[in-house]
């Protein structure tokens, strides 16, 4: 799994995939997203880690705070990998295009022996420009992996309450003990608004990575539905 930007519904695919849709955004009351979300595959970093697997989360945002839960559960029969994160940061926009985000994520695998848990902390900076691009540094304390990451994302009107959201993410993992990779991936989905605090959403995935001893080269699909209070 993958640590967000500050909303959990910029991209359903962000925590699956590694690629972060960063919009700056400080909620100025209370606000709760929602999203429910199944995904063909689950790959992330560019690394498939299991199957068919069913995504839900919920966040929370007041002022420049924000904090979450994500989890992703296989339905792949024989396969075990079941995952729940709690996050958490807080984002600063420092100009009008320009927000700082930083955070913490707790990734706990219930059903792995052994480490069942890691802790990483992160810190990235997004733009409000055309295809929003954002970079960002992750730190696992306990895996002393860090990961360089940089994305894009856009969001393009179609006829009525349609869109097509397409993004693109490249990122470094620079592994302790193990070979270091690059990974990269492409996601677009087809929208349906059905108002103003409710979308489905349907696409494809495309994720890669450059050591030829990971899964590689996934073409995958999911689906979403998110919901705002």
């Amino acid at each position: 799994m993958q640590t967000m930007s500050i909303n959990i519904l910029k991209s359903t695919l962000a925590l699956a995939s590694g690629a972060i849709a960063f919009t700056p955004l400080v909620a100025e009351e209370l606000t709760i997203e929602s999203v429910f979300a199944f995904e063909s595959e689950y790959s992330f970093r560019g690394v498939k880690l299991g199957g068919a697997q069913l995504q839900p989360g919920i966040e929370a945002a007041y002022g420049p705070g924000y904090a979450g839960v994500w989890s992703s559960s296989s339905l792949k029969s024989g396969e075990s990998l079941n995952e729940v994160d709690l996050y958490g940061g807080f984002e600063f926009q420092v100009a009008p295009e320009l927000a700082f985000d930083v955070g913490f994520t707790y990734y706990w695998y219930p059903n792995v022996a052994g480490e069942e848990a890691t802790r990483e902390v992160y810190i990235g900076t997004g733009m409000d420009l055309p295809f929003e691009p954002a970079f960002y540094v992750f730190y696992d304390f306990d895996l002393e992996d860090w990961i360089l990451e940089t994305s894009i994302g856009e969001s393009f009107p179609l006829e009525g309450p349609l869109a097509i959201d397409v993004g693109a993410y490249l990122g470094y993992y620079i592994a302790d003990g193990a070979p270091d990779y690059w990974y990269y991936g492409l996601t677009a989905d087809l929208v349906y608004e059905i108002n103003p605090n409710a979308s489905v959403s349907v696409g494809g995935r495309y994720a890669g990575n450059s050591e030829s001893i990971l899964p590689n080269n996934q073409v995958y699909w999911g689906a979403a539905a998110t919901l705002a209070f």
